[in-house]
């Protein structure tokens, strides 16, 4: 049987533009003086304007938090997400889902064994099968193709490889980009990745899912 132990970084999967802009400003020169009777304006973090908006960081709880949540808002996860109850009751934290959970219970949460966090996630993966964590996500590829993160990794024992994927919304088998981290041979170790889409792949407003497996 093989084992791997991991906790996200908090900056786990994140935008990555296609190219840079500088923008210089000149304050001597007016072009176009701006009317007073423009107003300012706010935002303020209703919906997901910020998160799940601006923010460029595009997972809920990436590091494997507990008890990141009031009563309330569960409930209105599992009112949306029904899939979530069974993700409790097999030691992973909200809002993450096992990768097949016909596979039943091979995570388990430990304490005081992690690099950037109080958690670390155990992954007890079966030998012929990938095993894994995946959450749903949003992608703008209106926009942006690329997506580029981190997380933290540690073999326990059998095959020290890990899989960093993008896939089809509760579809494991459609991956629209993978990469492949080979871990190193012990101790925690952070470790980059990129995934890029092809602009086919998923629609305007199509949710996918981030998917770490071994």
């Amino acid at each position: 049987m093989e084992k791997l132990a991991f906790v996200f970084c908090l900056a786990c999967l994140g935008l990555h533009g296609q190219s840079q802009a500088v923008i210089e400003v000149d304050a001597s020169r007016v072009e176009h003086a701006i009317p007073r009777t423009i107003y300012g304006s706010f935002l303020e973090p209703i919906g997901h304007s910020i998160y799940g908006g601006l923010w460029a960081q595009l997972l809920e709880n990436p590091s494997l938090e507990e008890n990141m949540w009031s009563a309330g808002r569960i409930v209105q996860m599992l009112a949306v997400r029904p899939a979530l109850a069974e993700s409790s009751s097999i030691g992973l934290p909200l809002p993450w889902q096992p990768l097949e959970a016909s596979q039943g219970a091979r995570y388990e949460p430990r304490r005081g064994d992690a690099p950037n966090s109080d958690r670390a996630l155990l992954i007890m993966a079966l030998p012929d099968k990938e095993t894994g964590i995946r959450q749903e996500v949003y992608l703008p590829v209106h926009r942006v193709l690329r997506y580029t993160g981190s997380l933290y990794a540690k073999p326990v024992s059998g095959g020290q490889e890990v899989y960093v994927s993008l896939r089809r919304r509760d579809r494991p088998s459609e991956v629209f980009a993978t990469q492949k981290l080979q871990l190193a041979a012990a101790g925690w170790r952070r470790y980059e990745f990129s995934l890029e889409l092809q602009r086919s792949a998923l629609a305007p407003r199509e949710a996918a899912d981030f998917v770490v497996a071994t």
